[in-house]
């Protein structure tokens, strides 16, 4: 086991899990199926692959958005006379009426247009929020690429960063827990006048043995979150001197939107409305990848189905050569079959 469950004031010892291992039955059921949510329960290995995972879908939700544009009027070979003027009338119409198509579903147009639609218009409409949850999870399992993105593009606190490791870890600290309590108290009281922001609550006071640091934290106007708080300020566990202060919101721009966004993706805000909407967007990414892979599916089915064609044409013509005019004709129903 690695978690105890203490009573505060007898210390006696409650109960015991290895925590998110499954095998120790119903207790660790909701700690197992977390540890599916951001690692599929493999450790490291799963939080960087979701990590990857995360990014590429950062970066599709760009590649997606572009896809969902009016397609611009294309050069084409010897194009009819009717598609020139199809082309014209197209390229006439206002670029935002024609993008507003891919925002809506044809329900009556049979079951591939509407699986079509559903995949487009449903990466569409929540687009924004897509990117929050896709980017913020990059945040929580791949630091290695969204800390130095977050820090060339904002302004980020580096204080916490700058606590080194002692050469060797204490284990007990020299300063006494209920007198680091009050130290603690002074020297969040004194940040709050200096940063301009109200305490609202204690939450926690821990040790680090590693670098030998004391961390008080409480719950501000700062925080965003609905519960829980992460206003922190850090103390030498020896000295009492204060070493480093975090503070979510409003002191610099890069930690304020990362505030935001780690909180979005937990639905720590908005209350229970904005639960059942993040609830709801995790059925949106379910249909969003099931519409992609039977999309994916009809379209290679439907280049098998023209390479056949082409290949059953080919052992068919004959050993001469063909007209110039026929060939382009025959490549031009070979492309309008495959669209």
């Amino acid at each position: 086991n690695d978690t105890l469950f203490v009573n505060p004031y007898t210390g006696d010892v409650l109960g015991a899990r290895k925590w998110g291992d499954i095998t120790q039955g119903p207790t660790n059921l909701m700690p197992f199926i977390y540890r599916l949510h951001y690692s599929l329960a493999l450790g490291t290995v799963g939080e960087y692959l979701f990590g990857i995972v995360a990014l590429l879908w950062t970066l599709d939700c760009f590649v997606g958005a572009y896809l969902t544009f009016p397609a611009s009027a294309r050069k084409q070979e010897r194009p009819r006379s009717s598609q020139v003027a199809s082309q014209k009338n197209t390229s006439k119409k206002h670029w935002l009426t024609r993008w507003w198509q891919s925002w809506t579903v044809r329900w009556k147009r049979g079951s591939y247009k509407v699986n079509f639609d559903l995949h487009r218009a449903g990466g569409l409409w929540p687009w924004a929020m897509l990117l929050v949850l896709a980017w913020s999870s990059v945040g929580f399992n791949l630091q290695e690429v969204y800390r130095p993105v977050m820090g060339t593009l904002f302004e980020e606190q580096t204080g916490p960063r700058a606590i080194t490791p002692l050469s060797k870890a204490q284990l007990i600290p020299g300063i006494p827990w209920t007198q680091a309590l009050e130290i603690g108290q002074g020297l969040m009281e004194t940040e709050a006048r200096r940063q301009g922001f109200d305490v609202l609550t204690a939450k926690s006071l821990s040790y680090d043995h590693v670098t030998g640091m004391y961390r008080y934290r409480v719950e501000s106007d700062r925080d965003v979150a609905d519960h829980g708080g992460a206003t922190s300020i850090w103390f030498d566990a020896n000295t009492g001197k204060r070493q480093a202060v975090y503070i979510p919101t409003g002191l610099a721009s890069g930690d304020t939107i990362s505030t935001w966004l780690f909180a979005l993706h937990m639905a720590a805000v908005g209350g229970v409305a904005f639960q059942i909407f993040v609830s709801v967007m995790g059925v949106a990414v379910a249909m969003l990848s099931i519409t992609g892979v039977v999309i994916w599916w009809k379209k290679r089915t439907s280049r098998q189905q023209y390479q056949i064609r082409q290949t059953k044409t080919s052992a068919l013509e004959p050993s001469h050569p063909s007209h110039p005019a026929i060939e382009w004709e025959s490549r031009v129903a070979g492309k309008q079959s495959l669209l």
